[in-house]
């Protein structure tokens, strides 16, 4: 009796799990179904962003790590310290986080040997939103010579966010007239009526042709340098970032966003400007320019119709294509 109670017991058990399975399956809608993806803008960011005051000039944006990288690698801009200066103040854009302290470390590239590490506890607010932390370095450092600057900023939430950059006491440079002249030069590329003060730094050859506006060089005439007729208008723009500091040259970039209409309508470009010069009491001297820009991509160029993509300007030369 017990073994066919058992087996009765097995049967309806197994009836109720077809009767609901059934059921289940019948209520359901067989279809695909696609997760939806976000596109996340720049503005979304969650992290803080740095920049470095140095001879009253604001350089070097920097973009953090939340893990300590390869240090010894990280070599993302130069902050010179002039003489006679002895400290930096470094300007965080918060990005909507809570940064409650900053700290400072600066150690020499090739021995590891910590030159100075500083803790702020209070920060202040700047004129635009941001707030700063200012650095006062007390150890003795070799003019001329590359030392590796962490600063590391904890957020409300004990998060370490970390940003890098080479520290420089050079006997030699003027970081302010020199933001002066590539801000300067920046701004009449992009004014019609100023386009002529640049004209005197470029070498412009007669046979040199170059490609497109994705790629633009002091070689090119004042008009192609002068974005010819797209007549662009910048929409977001950030401090110049220095990448070498000698006494011969400055090597700095300057990334910016532009607005220009074409055929298709108004489209948004990522640019980036590298610069090469020296400045002087008496003159400036350019030694080569170059201008990189890319079309922001939008699916609205899509031409199904017509099997194409709307790429407009770019610098990638040989596309790779996958059928889905």
């Amino acid at each position: 009796m017990k073994l066919r109670y058992a087996q009765y017991r097995a049967l309806i058990v197994l009836g109720v799990y077809l009767v609901a399975f059934l059921i289940f399956y019948g209520t359901i809608n067989n279809h695909v179904h696609i997760s939806e993806f976000r596109k996340v803008n720049s503005v979304d960011a969650t992290l803080p962003v740095v920049s470095f005051v140095t001879s009253d000039a604001e350089i070097n944006r920097t973009l953090g790590y939340t893990f300590i990288p390869q240090e010894g690698k990280m070599r993302q801009s130069i902050t010179p310290v002039m003489q006679g200066e002895t400290s930096i103040i470094v300007l965080v854009d918060q990005k909507g986080t809570n940064v409650r302290k900053m700290s400072c470390s600066v150690t020499e590239i090739t021995t590891g040997l910590v030159m100075d590490d500083i803790n702020l506890m209070s920060l202040k607010d700047y004129r635009d939103g941001r707030i700063y932390g200012q650095f006062f370095f007390t150890a003795k450092y070799a003019t001329n010579t590359e030392y590796l600057m962490r600063i590391t900023l904890t957020t409300g939430e004990g998060k370490d966010v970390y940003y890098y950059t080479r520290l420089m006491f050079p006997t030699f440079g003027n970081p302010k007239q020199e933001v002066e002249f590539l801000e300067n030069f920046h701004s009449a590329i992009l004014d019609d009526e100023r386009q002529t003060e640049i004209e005197k730094y470029l070498e412009t050859e007669d046979s040199y042709t170059g490609a497109d506006f994705s790629r633009i060089t002091h070689r090119d005439s004042v008009d192609s340098v002068g974005y010819g007729q797209m007549e662009p208008k910048e929409i977001e723009s950030y401090v110049p970032t220095f990448v070498e500091y000698t006494s011969s040259y400055v090597a700095a970039e300057k990334d910016f966003y532009v607005e220009a209409y074409s055929n298709d309508g108004l489209e948004t470009y990522s640019c980036v400007e590298h610069y090469r010069f020296r400045t002087t009491s008496k003159t400036n001297y350019l030694y080569s320019f170059e201008r990189k820009m890319e079309v922001m991509f939008e699916p609205v160029y899509f031409n199904l119709s017509a099997r194409q993509i709307k790429l407009g300007i770019t610098g990638e030369q040989n596309l790779n294509c996958l059928m889905s």
